[in-house]
């Protein structure tokens, strides 16, 4: 994404198996941009079991659980340290994340 205002809003939707992940991670850095994240909102159906872990794509560690989204914090997400939410519900769920732009380098 090229030349990306600072504040932009950014989200992510899908239906995610059981023990599977959806990831809260930035784009490739481009030569032109590279972004980080502020994470707002995770979503999740009111009675659907949730895990959330921080990330480098070798190590994770969970920082959160609950059943049903999350909302009021401000996690960050970069390329390189990331967030994933892993549906531990039994069965598929429709997962998704809302969150902005809190940096960019051009």
């Amino acid at each position: 994404m090229a030349n990306t205002a600072r504040g932009s809003a950014r989200q992510g939707f899908a239906t995610i198996a059981n023990n599977g992940y959806l990831d809260i991670r930035p784009p490739a850095p481009t030569l032109t941009n590279a972004e980080e994240w502020r994470v707002l909102a995770i979503h999740a159906p009111e009675s659907s079991a949730i895990e959330v872990y921080r990330s480098d794509g070798t190590n994770e560690y969970m920082i959160a659980s609950n059943t049903g989204g999350m909302a009021n914090f401000q996690w960050v997400a970069s390329r390189g340290t990331y967030l994933r939410i892993k549906n531990v519900n039994g069965a598929a769920v429709y997962l998704g994340y809302d969150c902005y732009v809190s940096m960019e380098e051009n």
